[in-house]
């Protein structure tokens, strides 16, 4: 028989920075310096590990050394503050948020989040109108996108499942996620991939049973009674979608872009994962409304924005993929010369944060450097010398890395007046100087007139 390998416990990483809050326990296979997060079936049970790159996300080490295997009872983590944290299955979290409820009460989006985690259905409703006030003092459209794409969805999904419960088929956990929920007023309705419509659409008592889900939600709310409309089905033909402008595809162009605003609002809040969920699915629906061009470029902006949220969660092997995506999309615009070199530029940082110093630095120096120049985009033509600087450091060609910093990245920064970027240069060109044994001339460097101004920044 196969033994499997146990992955040991090392620390926890909080994504978000913040406490109180769900964090991310890590593990390592023995002495290796790989660090790995659980994959969690439904059942619970870890199915395997897989790789992650945390970058400048700190690891709080912990003394727990916890060694669980696949098929062990995943390990969940909370931090309610620095060094006040409970590691644990599920059921031992559960029970240690409980008896600690009165402390999460001030933060309605986390107590919900706390309630579901720990299967208190019964209190779910409670919780929900508090925090639907809490978001509603700070913005009332945020209260209203926040019901609509983060709370409902996930409503309608699981009642759509319940009603076809014990039958086997299309309809499951996987397929699901490939289901939009459209709500208009207190209409609700279905957008699905023809097959999956063609299964629900003979459930005759799929409406009642999405209703019924759904009327604790709008008493929680204060809202008239949800009512399921029906299924949202695309336009087929290119006359069809004319015709069905500006409702584009039975509303799916419209509902992508509430999905993106909504991603994009998350990312503002440091709430990285549920702006990855918004992301993703309003790229979907981008992507699959066919023939539609002037979604292309929007299309594009949602996966560098996809590649902007990966690198925050430490994901850079995924970051690197969206930016290169992102070139790709752009080149196919007329007009996207400028984003291409951007998304390029952002691949070649992320190879950077992988450790593949030759490999960026051919790509920066051979065809992203040359062409920023040519286009005249200082900024970024700036900050990717910056980039060549800092990986000449690392290698330790340190009047290379001087040369760049001193003749190239700096006379830029000046002739753009960007006085805080050009005393971070400075104190580049200061740090090539000490490396290279020059004390002296790095001191007259740090202590120039130049210097005076990086007190007040």
């Amino acid at each position: 028989m196969t033994r499997r390998r146990g992955a040991r416990l090392v620390g926890l990483v909080n994504p978000i920075g913040l406490t109180p809050a769900f964090v991310i326990p890590i593990f390592r296979y023995g002495n290796s310096n790989e660090l790995l997060v659980q994959v969690i079936g439904g059942d619970g049970l870890v199915k395997a590990f897989q790789q992650i790159e945390i970058h400048d996300l700190p690891l709080h080490e912990i003394p727990e050394r916890t060694v669980i295997t696949s098929g062990d009872l995943s390990l969940w983590a909370f931090e309610f503050a620095p060094s006040d944290y409970a590691v644990g299955a599920q059921a031992a979290i559960s029970k240690t948020l409980a008896g600690r409820r009165n402390e999460l009460r001030r933060h309605p989006l986390l107590d919900l989040q706390v309630l579901r985690f720990r299967g208190m259905r019964s209190e779910v409703a409670s919780a929900l109108t508090l925090a639907n006030q809490h978001i509603h003092e700070m913005s009332p459209p945020s209260a209203e996108l926040w019901r609509e794409l983060v709370v409902i969805p996930p409503l309608v999904r699981r009642a759509i499942l319940h009603d076809y419960k014990g039958r086997k088929g299309l309809i499951n956990e996987k397929s699901l996620q490939n289901i939009d929920v459209i709500v208009r007023g207190n209409l609700v309705s279905v957008v699905a991939p023809a097959n999956i419509e063609q299964v629900l659409a003979t459930r005759k008592t799929l409406p009642a049973t999405i209703e019924h889900e759904l009327g604790g939600i709008a008493a929680a709310f204060g809202l008239m009674p949800y009512v399921f409309s029906g299924f949202n089905r695309p336009a087929e033909s290119r006359s069809e979608r004319a015709r069905a402008k500006p409702d584009l595809d039975g509303g799916r162009s419209e509902h992508a872009h509430l999905l993106l605003r909504t991603a994009r609002h998350f990312k503002s809040r440091g709430r990285f994962p549920e702006a990855i969920e918004a992301a993703t699915r309003a790229l979907q629906i981008f992507e699959s409304i066919v023939d539609a061009e002037e979604l292309g470029e929007i299309a594009a902006d949602t996966k560098f924005l996809l590649g902007e949220l990966a690198i925050a969660v430490g994901q850079l092997s995924e970051a690197r993929k969206h930016f290169e995506d992102t070139a790709l999309a752009y080149q196919r615009l007329s007009h996207g010369g400028a984003k291409v070199l951007e998304s390029e530029f952002r691949a070649a940082q992320v190879t950077i944060r992988q450790g593949h110093f030759d490999e960026a630095l051919k790509t920066l120096q051979a065809h992203i450097l040359p062409h920023l120049a040519a286009l005249r985009i200082r900024p970024l033509e700036a900050e990717a010398l910056g980039e060549i600087g800092e990986v000449l450091m690392a290698q330790k060609k340190f009047a290379e890395a001087l040369d760049v910093f001193q003749h190239h990245q700096l006379p830029i920064y000046r002739e753009l007046k960007d006085e805080n970027s050009t005393v971070m240069t400075l104190g580049r060109i200061a740090a090539a100087l000490v490396s290279m044994g020059r004390i002296n001339d790095a001191d007259k460097v740090l202590n120039s007139k130049a210097m005076d101004s990086w007190s007040s920044l």
